[in-house]
């Protein structure tokens, strides 16, 4: 009797020590894979915040184009101060009136930790100019 009871607790703990394997591997292969996930959610975060904060920039450059009337340098510095202060880089504007319309293109970068060409947003904004 003794020698079957001690061959039972040998096989019980081969079967825990190897179900102990199992898991350790599980998580191994999980471990990378949710942090995985976690990032992309992180990213994908920024990249609206960065859509966002770019449409902002291209409306607030575009209003200041309507207002002041003059193409160009107070717009584009109103969508760089803009878009800087939401953590752009590399912004890019040019500025328009045709037919008394302003038109106002923004581009930046989203500062991301794995950049695999979300990175680049653009919006364009349209406004009315005003009439003195």
């Amino acid at each position: 009797m003794s020698h079957r009871t001690g061959s039972l607790a040998a096989s019980g703990r081969a079967l825990r020590d190897h179900r102990g394997m199992s898991e350790s591997v599980q998580w191994a292969v999980l471990t990378p894979l949710i942090m995985l996930l976690i990032i992309g959610v992180i990213q994908a975060g920024v990249v609206l915040a960065a859509r966002t904060t770019v449409r902002q920039a291209a409306l607030a450059a575009a209003e200041t184009l309507a207002i002041t009337g003059s193409a160009g340098g107070s717009a584009s510095a109103v969508a760089a101060r803009v878009a800087a202060s939401g953590g752009l880089a590399s912004v890019n504007v040019t500025t328009s009136i045709d037919g008394g319309v302003a038109h106002v293109h923004v581009e930046a970068h989203a500062p991301l930790f794995f950049d695999i060409g979300q990175g680049s947003v653009g919006a364009d904004a349209v406004m009315p100019m005003e009439q003195p």
